[in-house]
């Protein structure tokens, strides 16, 4: 290799990233649950109606 690797990442990067990623993960299976309640309350709430 003519350059040699990247420079590492800082400390404050990898947290940033971190928490970045732990939030998607969050928003992700926030929405999956969402997405599995949604047709049984659709279900439940029309029944009501």
């Amino acid at each position: 290799m003519m350059y040699g690797a990247p420079p590492a990442p800082s400390k404050d990067q990898l947290a940033l990233q971190e928490r970045m990623a732990q939030a998607e993960v969050s928003f992700a299976l926030g929405l999956c649950a969402i997405l599995y309640i949604s047709p049984h309350a659709i279900e439940y709430f029309t029944k009501l109606f």
